[in-house]
């Protein structure tokens, strides 16, 4: 029977490691809109795992992801529906976005249109990596490694077996918090098991995203403001 389930392990842990394999990093972006036009950008993390598939339907709005060279590098029109998914549906004046975006090189400069009019625009190279050898926030190991090296304090949990104990891991997920679990899997082979734990975390977070998303299109956006909203964030965005 032990052998059994070792083999079923096996071939489960095999099954997680082929869909590591075949992620990506991606940008996740949350803005806040009013039908005034008015526009925050509330949070943007860069994470791992496969970008998560939000359906906005063609609209006269347009984000834009620019370069430094001011190409755009990534651009998307969709439609923004001020109203409460209640029952009946509650109109108001304001609503939460996400878009989950792939990995791009050289971004620098975040741009929303309206009807081609630019209403809102903002430099986010500088807060993805301002490359000041501090890991500051916004900035993660997998959107800043070298301000933000393993086993930094950034809200990622990176679990690379690199003798770096990360303080964002959960208990026994990165192997150098737990020296002695960390050899008895090396031990019996450990099936890659840096990319296993990475695909849990990403599957988990990339699961919380979509419950925060939903809970923001049925209850007011002000409310999601401020779960999510980080105010130091926001204060080195102002300085940037």
């Amino acid at each position: 029977m032990g052998r059994i389930k070792y083999i079923l392990l096996t071939i489960f842990l095999l099954l997680i490691s082929f869909a590591y394999a075949q992620s990506s990093f991606h940008l996740d972006i949350f803005l806040w809109i009013d039908v005034n036009d008015n526009v925050k950008l509330l949070n943007m993390s860069m994470t791992s795992g496969p970008e998560i598939q939000i359906f906005y339907p063609e609209g006269n709005y347009t984000l834009q992801i620019l370069s430094k060279n001011k190409e755009i590098l990534y651009q998307k029109n969709f439609n923004v529906e001020f109203v409460i998914l209640s029952n009946p549906p509650t109109f108001t004046n304001e609503t939460t976005i996400m878009f989950s975006i792939p990995s791009l090189p050289n971004i620098e400069t975040l741009k929303l249109l309206k009807n081609g009019k630019v209403i809102f625009e903002e430099r986010i190279g500088n807060l993805l990596c301002n490359q000041n050898g501090k890991c500051e926030d916004g900035e993660n190991f997998y959107s800043c490694p070298k301000d933000c090296p393993s086993g930094s304090k950034d809200n990622v949990c990176d679990a690379l077996i690199d003798e770096k104990c990360d303080p964002d891991c959960k208990k026994d997920v990165d192997l150098d918090c737990n020296i002695q679990l960390k050899e008895k899997v090396l031990k019996k082979g450990g099936l890659n098991l840096l990319m296993i734990l990475a695909t849990i975390i990403s599957i988990t977070g990339m699961a919380i995203m979509i419950i925060i998303l939903l809970k923001a299109r049925k209850t007011s956006s002000s409310q999601l403001s401020g779960e999510i909203k980080d105010t130091n964030f926001n204060n080195q965005r102002k300085q940037s």
